[in-house]
């Protein structure tokens, strides 16, 4: 047990170290290119964050374990917008993007209601497995052709001093050690609370959730310290629409999840309310103020004091 949790002790500080890197890489490179950062936040950096997430759901599906799969993405989902968002405008308000608003929020939420409506039937086919994957590669090539037209402001501040491909390889080196402090965050996560006799999906639903999370959690708290607002947001939003499109149509393809009455009614309706909820939230003055982010991480910490003391009843 105490190698577990030393082990988890490593990832968090590999999650840290490697969201500084990233962060900085992407930001440069935005400002070299000329490309907008909302842009960067809410696919390079997004799905760079997401990767412990597809590798640990399309792992699990392998193995025949869809639950921790869909466990992995409703609870990531959760977690990103109640837990990421509420630390990042704690540490400072988070300035909302009107292309954000407008376009990727009410997607996040409409992809939300999509999973809902294809676990009715208790199953996440291939077929609609498919259909999620489809609905990724349409935002994917919407998002590029829309951001493509926007002139850069941040061209005018100035090119930074280290080249292009430099700062590309800084961002690749930041991938890869989130990626990495993901996984020990994970392993770490999973064997102790195995230890404690947890269900699959509550695992999924929480240990692994939160750990693949952790990327997301320290890219954007250090993009919010950096005042890289556009990546801080556009990172928990483009990460949501990457883990219901596309890890979660990906897992389903490899192996169509059941799911349960229970489970559909608490944890997916749960999230498809902290996805609504965000928009009137982020539309209030176009920022996300500390007193809403303190009140969206209240709400994520009641949801997982509900999870441990109350898993068959919780309110949350």
């Amino acid at each position: 047990m105490a190698y577990d949790f030393t082990l988890i002790l490593i990832g968090f500080v590999a999650l840290i170290g490697g969201a500084e890197l990233c962060v900085r890489g992407a930001s440069q490179i935005a400002t070299r290119l000329g490309v907008s950062k909302v842009l960067i936040g809410l696919t390079v950096v997004a799905f760079g964050t997401s990767l412990p997430e597809m590798v640990v759901s399309f792992i699990a599906s392998i193995h025949g374990e869809p639950s921790i799969a869909v466990g992995n993405v409703i609870g990531s989902n959760i977690a990103n917008i109640t837990l990421i968002l509420g630390c990042a405008a704690l540490l400072s308000p988070l300035m909302t993007d009107r292309g954000i608003l407008r376009k990727e929020i009410p997607l996040m939420i409409l992809s939300a209601i999509i999973i809902f409506l294809f676990s009715l039937s208790g199953r996440i086919s291939r077929l609609e497995g498919g259909l999620l994957l489809m609905m990724f590669v349409g935002f994917l090539v919407i998002s590029l052709g829309r951001y493509k037209q926007e002139a850069s402001q941040a061209a005018s501040e100035g090119l930074p001093e280290r080249s292009c491909f430099l700062s590309l390889m800084i961002t690749v080196g930041g991938f890869a050690i989130l990626v990495l402090g993901g996984h020990w965050v994970v392993e770490g996560g999973k064997a102790v609370a195995r230890g404690f006799g947890v269900s699959e999906w509550l695992i999924g639903l929480t240990i692994v959730a939160l750990g693949t999370s952790l990327p997301e959690l320290a890219t954007s708290m250090v993009a919010a310290y950096k005042g890289e607002m556009d990546i801080s947001v556009g990172n928990v939003i483009g990460s949501n629409l990457f883990n219901s499109f596309c890890v979660l149509g990906g897992a389903a393809v490899i192996s169509p999840p059941i799911v349960n009455q229970l489970e559909l009614s608490r944890d997916i309706l749960l999230m498809v309310l902290v996805s609504a909820i965000i928009y009137p939230i982020a539309r209030s003055k176009m920022q996300i103020s500390r007193l809403e982010g303190l009140g969206l991480f209240v709400f994520y910490i009641s949801f997982i004091i509900s999870l441990i003391i109350a898993p068959e009843w919780r309110i949350f």
